[in-house]
């Protein structure tokens, strides 16, 4: 990985890559999301186990992206610079990440993506925390 991560300064074409190495090396699934000043947050990355639940991982980094300001999951992270790690996600743990009714119907559905245990970490660049699920 640390040959990767050297190969280029490309981020674009650098992370969809590392997320490739991290699946089913490291886990199951690997998200990596960006924290942009003006936007918030950007899924730029996504990998996982089984290619046909992808689209799915992409649809809740994008479409259901969190509050960077938030208290749970990535929020969390980003707000205190530390990694969390859920080993198993309860009913009330969907709930309290969920910030929609959508949302938890997705994280719920058969197909979901969230895997049993959750490993959420930063990676600083300069003063700023970045995101890495």
């Amino acid at each position: 990985m640390s040959a990767l991560l050297s190969s280029s300064l490309d981020y674009e074409r650098t992370l969809p890559r590392l997320v490739r190495l991290a699946v089913p090396a490291l886990g199951d699934l690997c998200a990596i999301d960006l924290l942009h000043d003006e936007s918030g947050l950007h899924r730029v990355a996504c990998a996982h186990v089984d290619a046909a639940r992808e689209p799915l991982v992409h649809e809740i980094g994008t479409k259901h992206a969190g509050d960077s300001t938030g208290g749970q999951g990535v929020s969390a992270v980003i707000r205190t610079r530390r990694p969390v790690l859920v080993a198993r996600a309860t009913e009330a743990d969907l709930r309290a990440a969920a910030q929609n009714a959508e949302q938890l119907a997705l994280f719920r559905s058969p197909n979901r993506a969230a895997a049993t245990v959750r490993w959420t970490s930063p990676l600083q660049r300069s003063s700023r925390a970045t995101p890495r699920r």
